[in-house]
């Protein structure tokens, strides 16, 4: 069975870059095959908001990682990002985080001033962060 990558949508952008900046790892290093906890739960987080935020199937979501996780590991990482939320504040705390940074993304790149722009574009971004 061939498994072909999503291609990474604007959505997909927001979300990693939300979680980067709110656990301090960047997505290649997510990306990694380690079991370091805070790597690993910057993974689970991203598919844990790729669940919740879109309508990809788990397999597609753990086709966005080198290693092609498959649907029950992309199903084991959102039940223990539940799991560890309904027992921990940290969790709970870190899921608004990366919510209120997912909403400043939002804004920023659908800001009414400058429209729909290219979240990769460094120029638009300036010019709608001035706004």
């Amino acid at each position: 069975m061939k498994i072909i990558k999503p291609e990474i949508s604007a959505l997909t952008s927001n979300i990693i870059q939300a979680v980067e900046a709110v656990t301090n790892i960047k997505f290649a290093t997510m990306d990694r095959i380690t079991r370091k906890r805070e790597i690993v739960e910057a993974r689970y987080w991203v598919m844990y908001f790729h669940r919740s935020k879109t309508n990809m199937s788990l397999r597609a979501i753990g086709a966005l990682f080198s290693k092609i996780y498959d649907h029950s590991t992309v199903l084991h990482a959102i039940n223990e990002i539940e799991g560890f939320m309904e027992n921990s504040s940290h969790f709970r705390e870190a899921k608004l985080k990366i919510e209120s940074e997912l909403e400043m993304f939002e804004n920023i790149y659908y800001s009414p001033q400058v429209g729909a722009i290219d979240p990769f574009s460094h120029s638009q971004l300036i010019l709608a962060v001035k706004q």
